[in-house]
């Protein structure tokens, strides 16, 4: 998933539209620097079109997975197809809880909290199972439905460390590259230090709570 779009980068560095020999080498570099970016984080931040099963402690009153945000899916469950309390672990043979009545989703913190007011997930070690869709889809990419776009500050950060990249290369782009994907041939995630902007912007972006 590249988190900027090609045409953004070309403009930036002041290549035609029209000039597509230098299109795969660009796209390359954007891709290493989505996994570079999600190494940073410490979690996926591309749409992952199948389900997740996490299983977690109860006794609270918020239940945090570990990748966000939630993705795709329709009402009432919003990318969050099941989620399932119990005390021995036996999931299988438990009733699916049902949102909003019972909990409630925060789609962009990746947060399912129990309700009514009040109510606490069931206390335990891994007494909830939750699957669940997360992720965000490229600019550039075959829309999907209720999958959100990347947000326009990560696709700024990714322009802008693209342009760190290419500038600390100090050569000119070649005509022909095949990259193949995070550590082949474009880059290596060792080439990068994140910038200044870049890392703000992701660490606004993990979770302080």
């Amino acid at each position: 998933m590249r988190l900027a779009k090609l045409s953004d980068l070309k403009k930036a560095q002041g290549i035609a539209t029209s000039d597509t020999s230098q299109d795969t080498y660009l796209q390359g570099i954007l891709e290493m620097i989505t996994a570079v970016f999600e190494n940073y984080l410490g979690r996926r931040i591309s749409y992952v079109a199948s389900d997740t099963t996490e299983e977690l402690d109860g006794g609270d009153r918020d239940i945090k997975l570990a990748n966000w945000p939630i993705s795709g899916g329709t009402s009432p469950g919003w990318g969050v197809s099941s989620v399932k309390e119990a005390a021995d672990g036996d999931f299988a043979a438990a009733t699916a809880l049902t949102p909003p009545t019972q909990f409630r989703i925060n789609r962009e913190r990746g947060v399912l909290t129990r309700w009514p007011d009040a109510s606490r997930w069931l206390s335990g070690t891994k007494t909830v199972q939750v699957v669940y869709r997360y992720g965000w889809i490229g600019p550039d990419d075959t829309p999907v439905d209720n999958v959100e776009v990347a947000p326009r500050d990560l696709a700024n950060a990714a322009l802008a460390q693209a342009a760190a990249y290419i500038q600390r290369k100090l050569e000119p782009l070649p005509t022909s590259v095949s990259p193949t994907g995070p550590g082949g041939s474009v880059a290596q995630s060792g080439d990068y230090s994140l910038v200044h902007g870049a890392k703000m912007v992701l660490d606004g972006r993990k979770r302080m709570w």
